[in-house]
This record gives C-alpha cells, structure tokens and sequence, in this order.
C-alpha cells in the first residue's frame, strides 16, 4: 500500500531540539500512545507510529570531520550536518513518502543507546491512549479511492534528530529538502545549563563503527555552540536560553514546545507536561493534514 492510493496516510513528523533535551523519550512515549490497531471500536481504523532516527544516517567514524575550537582542542565534530550522510537521509524520507514504509535496507543502532527513565505515569500513557483511541474514531477521513484501498489507515513517522530545520538562510549547511518532507515541525526547548548538564551525565553513543563517548571539553565548546549556531534562529535575538520563538520560525511552523525541568539543569522533570503537548501537536497536526487531503474537522460529540 502506497501513499498514492489516496486514502493510506502517511504523515512524518520532525522532533528537534538540542542534544538530550528529550526527544527520543518523547518520540517512544508518542509511539505508545498512537499505535492503536484497528476494531469495532475505532470503526475499524489504525494508526501507527515508527521512529526513524537521524543519528541512524552518520557517516563511518573516519569521516566525521575534525575540528579545532577556539581554545585549540580537535575534536571530531559529530554534532554538525557534515558528519551526516544526507543523501541517505533524503532518499529514505523519499522512500516513506512514496511507499508508507521504511527503506528494507534501513537498520537501527539508535535503538541501543539507552535513554533515562521519563518520569510520566501510566496513567497519563493510558489516559492520552484513550483520548487518540477516541480521536481516531471521530476523525473525519476522506473515503476510500477504490475497494482495495485501506481508508482507515493512518501511519505516522517521527524523524527525532538534533538538525533537521535549517534557517532558511541560503548559507545553510542543511539542504531545504529535508524540512520541506516534514509537514509538522516540532521543537523542545533546553536552556544551556539543562543541556550542558544532561548531556555530560551520558556514557557515550554507539556509533557506526563503534562506541563515542564525549572527550573532556567536547559538550561547552563543540554541542552547545553548534546549536546555537544551527537553530538560534528559531528564536528572538538568537536568544535560546529565553526561548521566544521567532517570526521567522513561527512562520515556516515550527513549534515549540514547554521546557522540561528547572532553567537552572536542576529539577529535572516536566516530561508529563511536555508529552501532553506533543500528543497535542500530532493530534492537531493530523487533523490539518487530512483535511488538506479531503477529509474534514473531527466530529465531536456535543
């Protein structure tokens, strides 16, 4: 079943944000609460969600590229667009749109990088399940093209990466193609001191080739400058610590959404808060994108 059968929807989403401000726990909790086979009691309708990765597309560990900062450190810079194969990431974001499917050839190692415990409790997993069990129902799809056609099925991918919105500036190491396939546009937001503190509480990464584990200094003067660098766009004055979206941003969609935890790195939590909103977006986002396909507003009971 392809996307161009006219009824099988395939929508992918963009999460963003900077290193280990929480987007892989919140693409996996969404997963859980839109993954919803199909039954008498959705009307027999579906929707799936699958996690493609962007740190699934690096190039080998050889051809990340060398940098020396400032203060004269070389480091392998792995958190820029020049360490990731990009044409690989385009051709399967191609592949998605066109087929509704991953890539056979694609295989994940993202998946063996843990992610800490988020803090949400099932209730709410339950309670947010129950309120997209009830949004599938009513959700008004446009009918089927023909009897083959599966009109009830709805698949979502979620491309979690570090830099995917590049500023529409000309100068953009990120080509616009990779924004233009993503018709939501999600943010998290992270002050430096949240991000400094997270990211150095990680053991490492598995890579293509092996095992990262970031070199003393690596985090201050490569991770934090390149996002201010690559996405302080998205915010007035560049300010990414204050977090008010720009015009620019806002005007190209994207969404930002509630910081996670104190300012200050402390109080880590506030993931509950955060995936309301992201169940939010994808719910409203759908809803846009199917009525831009045919279909109408939800039908809510009065």
């Amino acid at each position: 079943m392809t996307q161009s059968g006219g009824s099988h929807k395939c929508l992918i989403i963009g999460l963003s944000g900077p290193s280990s401000s929480g987007k892989t726990t919140l693409a996996r909790l969404l997963r859980e609460i839109f993954t919803i086979p199909a039954s008498p009691e959705t009307s027999n309708r579906s929707i799936s969600l699958t996690i493609i990765h962007e740190d699934d597309f690096y190039k080998t560990d050889a051809e990340i590229p060398l940098i020396t900062t400032p203060t004269s450190n070389t480091f392998r810079d792995w958190d820029c667009a020049l360490a990731l194969n990009i044409p690989s990431l385009q051709h399967t974001l191609s592949h998605i749109t066109t087929h509704a499917r991953l890539p056979p050839s694609l295989t994940s190692k993202e998946d063996q990088n843990a992610v800490g415990p988020h803090g949400v409790p099932e209730t709410t997993i339950l309670a947010l399940k129950a309120e997209a069990r009830t949004w599938l129902t009513a959700l008004n799809l446009p009918a089927a093209a023909d009897d083959d056609d599966e009109g009830g099925q709805i698949s979502l991918f979620i491309l979690d990466g570090f830099l995917l919105y590049p500023s529409p500036s000309p100068s953009s190491s990120l080509p616009q193609s990779i924004p233009s396939l993503l018709p939501l546009k999600l943010f998290l937001h992270s002050t430096r001191a949240q991000t400094l503190s997270r990211r150095l509480a990680r053991t490492g990464y598995v890579t293509l080739e092996g095992f990262w584990a970031d070199p003393p200094g690596y985090v201050e003067e490569v991770v934090w400058p390149n996002y201010v660098r690559d996405c302080g766009w998205v915010f007035e004055g560049g300010d990414v610590d204050r977090g008010d979206v720009s015009a620019e941003a806002g005007g190209v969609g994207v969404r930002v959404g509630p910081i996670r935890g104190g300012g200050d790195g402390e109080g880590e939590g506030g993931m509950e808060e955060v995936l309301g909103w992201g169940a939010r977006e994808v719910r409203e986002g759908v809803e846009r994108w199917v009525a831009r396909r045919g279909g109408g507003e939800v039908r809510r009971s009065a």
